[in-house]
C-alpha cells in the first residue's frame, strides 16, 4: 500500500492546479492520496510514516522503501520533520533549492518503482 500525505501549495500555486497535479500523480502510481492544510490531522493506516524533507537522514539513493508505506510532503518552505515519523528522507538536488513537494513526490515514487520492479 503506498499513501501519500501531502500539504497544499496555497501560497504559490492555484488550488486547483496544486490539487490536479497531485491527483494525476497518485493515479500514475496507485496511491492514495491525502491532500491537507497546515493545520489538518492525517491518517496513517497501519503503515511505516516516511517524511520526505531537505533535512531527513537517509538521501533516497540508498533508501529502501518499506511494502506499506506513507510518504509526508510539506510545501514549499516548510518541514515535515516534527511530524510523528519512522523514518525521514531526503533529496539531495546539485543546487541548494527546495522542489515543490509534487516534484519530490514524484522522485520518490519513481525511485520506490525501480526497486520494485
Amino acid at each position: 500500500m503506498i499513501r501519500i500525505v501531502a500539504h497544499r501549495e496555497a501560497k504559490w500555486m492555484d488550488r486547483r492546479a496544486d490539487s490536479s497535479q497531485w491527483d494525476q500523480l497518485a493515479r500514475a502510481y496507485e496511491a492514495e492520496l491525502q491532500l491537507i492544510n497546515d493545520d489538518d490531522l492525517y491518517t496513517t493506516v497501519d503503515t511505516t510514516v516516511v517524511v520526505v524533507d531537505e533535512e531527513g537522514v537517509t538521501e533516497i539513493e540508498s533508501f529502501q522503501h518499506p511494502d506499506d508505506a506513507t510518504y509526508i510532503f510539506g510545501r514549499t518552505g516548510m518541514s515535515v520533520m516534527n511530524f510523528p515519523h519512522d523514518v525521514s528522507v531526503r533529496i539531495d538536488t546539485p543546487q541548494p533549492k527546495s522542489l515543490f513537494g509534487v516534484e519530490a513526490a514524484a522522485i520518490v515514487l519513481q525511485h520506490r518503482a525501480t526497486q520494485w520492479h
